[in-house]
Parts: C-alpha cells; structure tokens; sequence
C-alpha cells in the first residue's frame, strides 16, 4: 500500500535562506516538526546530503521509529529523506516565488 501526502506554503524569506534551514537538522529542523515527532536525534553529520537521523512518529494512535538518510538529489532546491527500512522517501521542494519569497512543497 503507497500512502502519499503533500503539503505546501509560501515563506517571506529568500529561497536560499529557507533551504539552509531545511538542510540543518542539528539547530533549525527539530524546531518546524509538527508534534507527531518526538525523540529526534542527529546520528551522522547534521546539516544536508549524508546526515543520518532517527525519530518517532505518533498517528492515528500509533507510534513508530524510524532512521532515515538525508539526501540532496538537486543541491539549493530538492531534499529529501529516506527510510529504506520502510520503503518512506521525504521530498522537500523549495523554489523561489517574485518579492524574495520561496515556495516550499
């Protein structure tokens, strides 16, 4: 079964700014997840493309760990993270919008 979920806003900040903050997991990461995260933890590197991270992750009542590795298959624009243990990939998409905003899916 594929479940897939998307979400997107517009930010009044320069896209390059955004993806920075995206890509930090050691400072900037942790502090945007929703509260269905908890026990997040750097295990390698901390900021974009090899990091290694764990996590749990509580929905619909139940809740499960997961190790994922961060990805950056177009460096500035498109990161992702994977769990190859549960088939889970993780884009984040970020381009930028006219006025210095960004558009992050």
């Amino acid at each position: 079964m594929q479940i897939t979920a998307a979400a997107e806003r517009t930010i009044d900040a320069p896209a390059a700014h955004v993806y920075d903050l995206i890509r930090d997991f050691r400072q900037h990461h942790p502090q945007f997840l929703p509260p269905q995260f908890s026990d997040f933890e750097v295990e390698s590197g901390g900021v974009g493309s090899g990091t290694v991270h764990r996590f749990r992750m509580t929905l619909g009542g139940r809740t499960a760990d997961y190790r994922v590795r961060v990805g950056e298959p177009q460096p500035g624009r498109v990161l992702i993270e994977s769990d190859c243990s549960r088939r889970m990939l993780t884009t984040f998409t970020v381009d930028p919008e006219p006025y210095g905003r960004t558009r992050v899916r």
